[in-house]
């Protein structure tokens, strides 16, 4: 199914590029709704849903320059049983459109810059809404059998949240409490940490350097800018996930899948947002030397499967070992996609989603696919 449908704007004008929080251009004023914007998505459901068995739902974030149309290619959601929903992220931030380069060529331009990012997550909640509120999905023909009952279980809905998605997914999960089941694929906390290891920021890095040729005021350009970015990603949030949820909103189960050797988001990246979550990780993690760290996972410790409730899973597809430096790692091909096509990490997946429970499908041993 392809659609629209209508969600809180906390941007000024259409939402689109060049606009900015909707909060009277106060920089510590709290951005109010201004209206609605119009929300695309697209949804896939089972053909074998039926209103006796009717399919959960997962909401789908993708990642950058990702677009909505990725549901497409989720066969494997429909075969186990679930639909896949995908809306869209505005414009900075996803759809297919490139980040601003003027933000990183003259920081001063940053007003413009953070605010779609941070106005993004609440269209993942307005999502789950859409599809669970009384006259909205499950009231339209196309998410009902020929006698018009729902084939959707709008009460069984999770979060996945892949790379980019996996960074602004925290941020819509630990504000909403429309779903307790948040699955975060290849994410990272704070861009401050990650961009200098990551091969997506090589197209970008120039502009800096070009403008701040001096390492240090490099370092500063990206910590100031961090400050603004925190407003729409888990290095603002992560915290109120797990451990410390705002009132009223209960706190989340969280899997985390991390990719050994990840060019795009570091490992460095996503074990910090382990160790925020105060999350454990699956034991054994990675075979023996095939980490550089002195104490490989340092402060994120081995839980048992299986276990209810959050953790973290490495999976290893080869990719040589990353520089401990901040810099990218570029050996090997890059694993930061390939987990959605391992049936074993689906099948985990799927048991986390249905009930939060962490299951051993790498038969005791570390995680690992060929490359």
């Amino acid at each position: 199914m392809q659609g629209t449908f209508e969600a809180p704007k906390y941007l000024t004008g259409d939402g689109g590029p060049g606009t900015v929080l909707a909060n009277d251009d106060d920089p510590d004023g709290i951005p109010t709704a201004d209206g609605t914007m119009t929300v695309d998505f697209f949804c896939t459901v089972p053909a074998a849903a039926t209103a006796e068995e009717p399919a959960g739902t997962i909401i789908y974030g993708h990642g950058l320059l990702g677009t909505r149309q990725q549901t497409l290619t989720s066969a494997w959601w429909a075969s186990a049983g679930i639909s896949f929903l995908r809306a869209r992220l505005p414009r900075h931030v996803g759809h297919g459109r490139r980040p601003d380069r003027r933000v990183l060529q003259r920081p001063q331009r940053v007003p413009h810059g953070p605010g779609p990012p941070a106005a993004g997550p609440p269209d993942l909640p307005a999502a789950r809404a859409a599809a669970a509120q009384p006259g909205r999905f499950a009231s339209d023909p196309a998410f009902q059998d020929a006698d018009g009952r729902p084939t959707i279980d709008t009460d069984q809905v999770a979060l996945l949240g892949a790379s980019q998605g996996g960074i602004l997914g925290g941020v819509a999960s630990s504000l909403t409490d429309d779903w307790t089941q948040v699955i975060l694929a290849v994410p990272g906390l704070g861009y401050n940490l990650l961009l200098r290891r990551s091969i997506d920021f090589d197209e970008f890095f120039p502009q800096v350097e070009a403008n701040y040729p001096d390492e240090l005021d490099q370092t500063l350009v990206l910590d100031l800018l961090e400050q603004l970015w925190q407003r729409g990603e888990n290095a603002g949030y992560a915290q109120h996930l797990t451990r410390d949820p705002f009132e009223g909103v209960p706190a989340k189960h969280v899997l985390l899948l991390e990719a050994f050797g990840d060019h795009q988001v570091a490992n460095v990246s996503t074990e910090k947002l382990a160790r925020t979550l105060q999350i454990g990780r699956r034991a054994p993690t990675l075979a023996e030397g095939r980490s550089a760290d002195v104490e490989p996972f340092w402060g994120i410790d081995p839980i048992e499967l299986p276990s209810d409730g959050s953790g973290l899973v490495m999976w290893d597809f080869g990719t040589p070992t990353p520089p401990t430096e901040n810099l990218p790692n570029r050996g090997g091909d890059d694993p930061h996609g390939k987990l959605s096509d391992v049936p074993e990490a689906l099948a985990l997946v799927l048991s986390f989603v249905q009930d939060a429970t962490n299951i051993d499908v790498c038969g005791g041993d570390p995680c690992s696919s060929p490359g």
